[in-house]
């Protein structure tokens, strides 16, 4: 089993300002050989499946951040045909360096042609002792 990927994190933010522009992609990839099919005990022959993922981020102050985002990644049953394709689009609030709030939409395309749509709204929060302020 061999496992590969490569990535790349572009943040470009300008003097004196708090907004910033982050672009971040991936590229991945899994190599499964010596493996049996479970239904023959057959040898299977090796594959190599990929997946990605590239997102750009526009925090346009302190509070507020706006970004895309597109992935794909391999079927994993066999009996599946193509990859899973999402589109997100997403919004954040930073209520402070501590906290934030974020609305993130996104459309699926799954393997055998399916569609779905998907909603996710998520609070995240740090507590307790961190580098930046040792309480």
């Amino acid at each position: 089993r061999d496992l590969y990927g490569a990535d790349l994190y572009l943040k470009v933010r300008p003097p004196g300002s708090r907004g910033h522009l982050a672009i971040q992609a991936e590229l991945y990839g899994r190599r499964l050989s010596g493996l049996a099919d479970p239904g023959t005990g057959e040898p299977v022959p090796a594959e190599t499946k990929l997946g990605a993922y590239a997102q750009i981020v526009l925090r346009t102050s302190r509070e507020w951040a706006f970004g895309a985002r597109w992935e794909t990644a391999p079927a994993e049953a066999p009996d599946l045909t193509g990859p899973e394709n999402r589109v997100s689009a997403l919004c954040t609030y930073h209520a402070s360096e501590f906290m934030r709030l974020r609305l993130q939409g996104a459309w699926d395309r799954l393997p055998g042609g399916k569609t779905g749509l998907e909603a996710i709204l998520a609070l995240q929060f740090s507590i307790g002792v961190h580098g930046a302020h040792p309480f």
